[in-house]
C-alpha cells in the first residue's frame, strides 16, 4: 500500500475476495478513496459514511443485495496507509457457528453422560457391600449366629467385614458357651 502498486493490491484483494462466505474484501486509503476492491463495480452502500473508524479496527453489519453482511475492518500502520476491510456473509457465518458448535455441544452431551454412568457405577461398588457388612449385622442383632460375612477385600470395608466376623464367631462361641452351663 506504501507503493500503491495497484496491480499487487488488486490480486490480493481478489485472492481473498474469492473465498467461500466471503461477500466482499476492499482497501481504502487514508482519505477513504478505494485503492482496491473486490467488488466490482464497488456498491455505494459499503461506503462508510462520515469515514467513521477510519483510524480504529472495528465491525459493522451491512446489507449488500438484500442480505447481511458482518464487516471488519483493520487499520494498516494505525491508518497512517488506509484501512483493510473484509465482509462476511452473515448466513455464512451461522452455518460455521452451527456447524462448530453443535459437535462440541455433543461431546459435552457425551462426557457429562459417561461422568454420571462413571458415577453410579462406582456409587454401586462402593454401596454393595456397605449394605450387605449392613445386612449381615442386622442378622447379628437378631440372634442368626449362623450368618457369615462373606465380603473380602483388602480396603477399609474388608477390614470392618472381617471384624464382624470375628465379632459373629465371638458371639456364637459365648453362645454355646452359655447353652452347655
Amino acid at each position: 500500500m506504501a507503493r500503491k502498486s495497484t496491480l499487487e493490491l488488486d490480486a490480493l484483494i481478489g485472492k481473498y475476495g474469492r473465498l467461500d462466505g466471503v461477500a466482499y474484501a476492499y482497501i481504502e486509503d487514508s482519505k477513504g478513496d478505494i485503492l482496491a476492491s473486490s467488488a466490482q463495480p464497488f456498491p455505494s452502500e459499503l461506503k462508510d459514511p462520515g469515514g467513521e473508524g477510519q483510524r480504529g479496527s472495528g465491525s459493522r453489519i451491512v446489507s449488500l443485495r438484500g442480505r447481511t453482511v458482518y464487516e471488519t475492518r483493520a487499520p494498516v500502520l494505525d491508518g497512517q496507509l488506509g484501512t483493510a476491510r473484509v465482509g462476511l456473509w452473515a448466513d455464512s457465518v451461522q452455518q460455521d457457528v452451527r456447524s462448530t458448535l453443535l459437535p462440541i455441544v455433543g461431546l459435552i452431551g457425551v462426557c457429562l453422560l459417561v461422568g454420571v454412568l462413571l458415577a453410579m457405577v462406582i456409587a454401586n461398588a462402593t454401596l454393595k457391600p456397605i449394605t450387605e457388612l449392613a445386612a449381615v449385622a442386622d442378622d447379628i442383632s437378631r440372634g442368626r449366629l449362623d450368618t457369615p460375612v462373606t465380603i473380602q477385600s483388602s480396603d477399609e470395608v474388608g477390614e470392618v467385614a472381617r471384624s464382624l466376623e470375628r465379632m459373629r464367631a465371638s458371639l456364637k462361641a459365648a453362645m454355646a458357651r452359655l447353652s452347655k452351663n
